[in-house]
């Protein structure tokens, strides 16, 4: 063995257990800085051994090193035991000495971790032993397992589940909208345990070296990463709702964690690799991270090209269109245009409709119209349950009534009836209106429904390639217009207010299934918790409120007020009236409604009505929807104003509240169909401004 430099040491050692570290018997040789040698032996029983002098495990008769030509040479004389074997594993080192001239760590790369073989004493013949052809010892599998755990988790899932985030901004969200946030979740979860697992195999190496000081760099960033992953695990436990005014500080505080841990995670791949001296794992990790680059900036690329080039695929006019109140009816009508040649049709506005519907009973005359034939990939796509001939006689009486045409069935959400449509294409467009129309002649419906594919925002999404999503503004005056809008927002005001900007998000629940139509109905159902008035809790029977028990909540279109279970009604209505200023005189009732009160003893506010603050819980603790006078009173005749609700005497089946428009009424509701939600910006008189508050009429 030699030894170029002073201050140094040098070891050789017998195993007679094993091929590594432990359990072996050394002859040590210390080269001092003053050039003296000393030679002594070591029995080393721990990786953290600083090779102190000691007996050895057979005898040693004496031990002596010299330093012949700049090579030191240990010469020693021991009696081994052969057990019938002539060959012994034997190790070597060598390292630095320390100020006060013990022996110091020796280097833990290269050559250091590869100096273990077999002796032959009969032969005299050595050979190196490498992981090819020995068998490795448990230290070195489980060095080679920490490395692959932390190099699977924080080196390669970490910026994997990064890249999946990203991928919420592409087109395939619209129609798979929780998978990628999921995919990230996952992604970063098995991380983040196979990490923890990582480093618990690292701490465990660490106690068995723990007087090796070469690693503390690698030991430090290690222990960072576990610290900032829990923070950002516990943070995800804290994430506040979207609509929250702290959320865009979490959004920070959780991208730069995030990115931190990234960068962190990555840097320790690499000084492990460095320590193991594994080239060929490091070339392949930086081939994987390569890869993982591109497809990063080749999302990146695409989601600006779609964002540059979604507005110029909208066509002018279809992000807004007027909605009209109808003063007998109070259906909320809007207006299009269809045929050729073009003809206005009112519409009513329909949330839970599958699709348009026309009247074709009279005067129906299009050159453009074609039925939908039995078979044809419109019946596919609008889910038709019948298909046959319609006949006059002997012949085809035109639209609505033809050979080998498919129907579906249709909902008039007015009169509460079902009836046969046929399923056929024609030319339609949409404007913005002068608003001088009212509700008569109304000729059918316009579909909002989000579980069909032929409903209006469906089909303008996968025409024109906007979000699937939609809002309606409905105004509280027959005289003045509302407004829908289409496709993404900023939904923008006559002040310059985007009432998007403050939404309140709750889910859209999985609708039940209607055997009758043989899909699932496109009702909006969402969860409601709870009702508080002024702050105090309703007792309410909790099973009403749930779908699952068939009870639950809907949003319509089709009712003027809000629907209650009788239960539920009961309830409200008197704890609306206890928490009424006790001036307030109570009147007889106005059908429909059983609650009502003297106008002249309620003043009125910015907010309507003075009237008690009414808080729907919605699907988490501190997410609420509130009704203020404007939408909880309605005024009937100069002298008596109503609770705007109605009670639902009987309800075999179906909903426990029914949520309608009077309670709709300048509130923007926005309907997210691609990401399952439902946005309420609470009253917009609020912010000074009302839903007739617009110039797109």
């Amino acid at each position: 063995m030699s030894e170029r430099q002073h201050g140094r040491w040098l070891a050789w050692a017998i195993n007679p257990t094993s091929t590594g570290m432990i359990g072996s018997q050394a002859f040590v040789a210390l080269q001092r800085s003053d050039g003296t040698l000393e030679a002594y032996t070591s029995p080393i029983d721990t990786y953290g051994t600083t090779l102190v002098k000691g007996d050895l495990s057979f005898t040693v008769h004496d031990v002596s090193a010299q330093n012949i030509n700049g090579q030191v040479i240990i010469f020693a004389r021991f009696e081994l035991p052969m057990n019938g074997s002539n060959v012994v594993n034997h190790v070597w080192q060598e390292g630095p000495l320390q100020d006060d001239d013990t022996p110091g760590s020796h280097g833990m790369s290269g050559d250091n971790l590869r100096s273990f073989g077999t002796l032959n004493f009969h032969s005299g013949k050595t050979v190196a032993i490498s992981s090819h052809n020995v068998k490795l010892n448990s230290r070195s599998k489980i060095k080679i397992a920490h490395g692959i755990i932390n190099a699977v988790s924080w080196g390669m899932m970490m910026p994997l589940g990064v890249v999946l985030a990203r991928l919420r901004y592409l087109p395939l969200q619209e129609y798979y909208p929780a998978l990628w946030f999921n995919l990230h979740i996952y992604c970063q979860s098995i991380a983040y345990f196979l990490g923890i697992a990582g480093g618990g195999v690292g701490f465990y190496l660490g106690r068995q070296s723990s007087s090796v000081k070469q690693h503390t760099c690698h030991r430090y960033i290690g222990g960072a990463l576990l610290v900032l992953a829990t923070l950002q695990v516990l943070a995800h436990r804290l994430r506040p709702s979207k609509e929250h005014k702290y959320r865009v500080y979490w959004n920070i505080y959780h991208w730069c964690t995030g990115y931190g841990t990234i960068i962190m995670g990555i840097l320790n791949c690499f000084k492990g690799f460095q320590m193991m001296d594994v080239g060929i794992w490091k070339n392949a990790y930086i081939a994987f991270l390569a890869s993982l680059a591109f497809v990063a900036a080749a999302l990146e690329v695409s989601r600006c090209y779609l964002n540059a080039n979604k507005g110029t695929a909208t066509p002018e006019g279809v992000s807004a269109n007027v909605v009209k109140k109808d003063p007998i009816s109070l259906q909320h009508i809007s207006e299009i245009q269809q045929r050729t040649p073009l003809v206005p049709l009112k519409l009513s506005i329909h949330l839970a409709g599958d699709s348009v519907w026309v009247d074709c009973e009279k005067g129906y005359q299009s050159s453009s119209y074609k039925a939908a034939r039995c078979k044809s990939s419109q019946c596919k796509l609008a889910s038709t349950i019948l298909c046959g001939d319609c006949l006059v006689g002997s012949v085809e009486r035109g639209p609505g009534c033809n050979r080998d045409a498919c129907y579906n069935i249709i909902e008039n959400p007015l009169v509460q009836i079902l009836t046969r449509g046929e399923i056929a294409q024609d030319v339609l467009t949409i404007k913005s209106i002068n608003g001088s129309f009212v509700g008569r002649d109304v000729k059918g419906t316009i579909g909002f429904g989000h579980q069909s594919a032929v409903s209006l925002p469906v089909q303008f999404a996968s025409a024109f390639k906007f979000s699937r999503k939609f809002a309606i503004c409905l105004s509280s005056s027959t005289e003045r217009n509302g407004i829908i809008f289409i496709g993404n927002s900023p939904y923008l005001l006559n002040s310059g207010f985007d009432a998007s900007r403050d939404l309140i998000y709750t889910p859209i629940l999985t609708s039940p299934y209607d055997v009758v139509r043989d899909k699932k109905i496109s009702e909006y159902y969402i969860k409601v918790s709870s009702i508080s008035i002024n702050g105090k809790n309703v007792p309410i029977n909790k099973t009403l409120l749930s779908l699952e028990k068939q009870g639950g909540t809907s949003i319509s279109t089709g009712l003027p007020y809000t629907m209650l279970a009788s239960s539920i009604y009961k309830a409200v209505t008197k704890a609306f009236v206890n928490e009424m200023p006790k001036e307030v005189r109570s009147v007889s009732p106005v059908e429909p409604f059983t609650t009502c009160f003297n106008s002249s003893d309620i003043g009125m506010s910015r907010l309507g009505f003075n009237a008690p603050e009414i808080n729907v819980g919605l699907h988490k603790k501190n997410v609420h929807w509130t009704i203020t006078g404007a939408n909880s009173l309605v005024k009937v005749n100069e002298d008596v104003v109503c609770l705007a609700f109605v009670e639902r005497r009987t309800r075999d089946w179906g909903e426990a509240i029914i949520i309608g428009t009077y309670q709709m009424q300048d509130n923007l509701v926005e309907f997210d169909i691609s990401r399952r939600r439902i946005g309420f910006s609470n009253s917009l008189f609020f912010h000074q401004t009302m839903c007739s508050n617009q110039n797109y009429t």
